[in-house]
């Protein structure tokens, strides 16, 4: 009688992640069902069925047990036996496919309600993540790269984000300087407000020149916000802002897959995590004195409004006009290009004046979008010289430049 391979778990697939493997035999029936196989391999025959029927008593859907009493009776000569197991084995397999039909089937139904759940909640950007995810889109083109990276592009591609800041304010500024008679800022915070500011920011964003990661800010926000409150405080008492925080590390992001010139480089600009935090606090108290001389039609930036509201007034006044007979309508869109990086101060703050603005707010706000520094980052080792931007406020560097564009416009 010849040795017979004694009869194992199915082998996991090397490489396969351990989670996965299942043990189709219980664990504490599992060195039982080894010693029936080490028997069988000894040729201790009936020893194995006497341990494989024990491991069917107490676990009957076990499939491994029936596979080696199949082997056992058709070594024993008894066919029938064997076949009869055998079919045990088959009708196990049949539950097995039978649940399993069932639970895809199960979750089909659930993954159905979920995508129907994100269209009624109108939430399209976790469609657009699921269409990619399926199709194996990729914003992410292999072919946009950035075509040089070197010092002297890092310095050239800044120059081109500064191309704004020609004219010079010299004068302007002088005069509004005379305009400007209190330079406090009626602005106070409080720890909580700093604590609760730094306990919604996002972990994952990245951090600004002054390298303060947010997430540190959030973990620690109580322990963080005295010393910022008193920070805060000074700033705004003294119209004065820490030269760090006016410092923006512009990111190119190519916008096309081909970069052929600068303007297919779209500048993200970092700034300081604390900077932007001091600017909500600051445009909690700047914005309701504004909000009386704001556009009424203005829709986009503004909460509780859209561009499908903008889109509904339109084709409602265009289909109120188009009721009469004989009538017609033109319609023109206008773009303005880099409009956040136009931005004048001293326009900014002669409109605020106008508007009664505190003068302690104002001079803040010149402060804050003047003077300021920029370098453009190509990579860990690979960066531009630090320029100043004097004249003109880079805007788009700051989280307040929404504010601040609808005022000017």
């Amino acid at each position: 009688m010849g040795i017979k391979r004694p009869v194992n778990e199915t082998p996991v697939r090397r490489g396969a992640p351990k989670g996965r493997r299942k043990k189709r035999v219980p664990k504490h029936l599992a060195g039982l069902m080894g010693e029936a196989n080490l028997c069988f391999a000894r040729g201790e025959i009936d020893s194995a069925a006497t341990m494989c029927l024990e491991i069917v008593r107490q676990s009957p859907r076990s499939p491994e047990p029936y596979q080696l009493l199949s082997l056992l009776y058709e070594e024993k000569g008894e066919p029938d036996r064997s076949l009869q197991a055998f079919a045990i084995i088959s009708g196990a397999l049949r539950e097995v496919q039978k649940e399993l039909k069932r639970v895809i089937a199960q979750e089909k139904a659930a993954y159905r309600d979920k995508i129907e759940k994100l269209f009624t909640d109108n939430n399209m950007k976790r469609v657009w993540e699921g269409i990619c995810l399926m199709s194996g889109y990729s914003n992410n083109s292999s072919s946009r790269h950035i075509p040089e990276m070197s010092h002297d592009y890092a310095n050239d591609l800044n120059h081109f984000y500064n191309r704004f800041d020609q004219q010079d304010f010299t004068d302007e500024y002088s005069k509004l300087q005379t305009l400007l008679t209190n330079y406090t800022c009626d602005v106070v915070v409080s720890e909580g407000d700093v604590s609760r500011q730094f306990s919604r920011l996002n972990p994952s964003k990245a951090a600004g020149p002054d390298n303060v990661q947010p997430k540190v800010l959030k973990h620690c926000a109580i322990e963080l916000a005295h010393i910022f409150t008193v920070i805060y405080n000074l700033s705004f008492k003294t119209g004065e802002v820490p030269y760090l925080w006016k410092q923006s590390s512009i990111i190119p992001v190519p916008k096309c897959s081909v970069i052929s010139r600068m303007n297919d480089l779209r500048p993200i600009a970092l700034t300081a995590v604390p900077m932007k935090v001091c600017e909500r606090l600051f445009l909690n108290r700047f914005n309701p004195l504004v909000a009386p001389f704001l556009d009424p039609l203005q829709f986009a930036y503004k909460a509780s409004r859209s561009c499908e509201d903008a889109i509904l007034l339109l084709l409602q006044c265009l289909y109120s006009h188009l009721e009469h007979h004989g009538n017609s309508a033109r319609v023109m869109f206008f773009d303005f290009s880099s409009a956040f990086n136009t931005i004048q101060p001293h326009n900014l703050a002669t409109k605020l004046i106008n508007m009664g603005i505190p003068h302690g707010f104002i001079h803040w706000i010149v402060k804050y979008l003047t003077n300021r520094t920029q370098f453009v980052k190509l990579g860990p080792n690979c960066r531009s010289n630090i320029i100043y931007l004097q004249h003109r406020s880079a805007a788009r560097h700051s989280s307040s430049s929404v504010s601040f564009h609808l005022v000017h416009v």
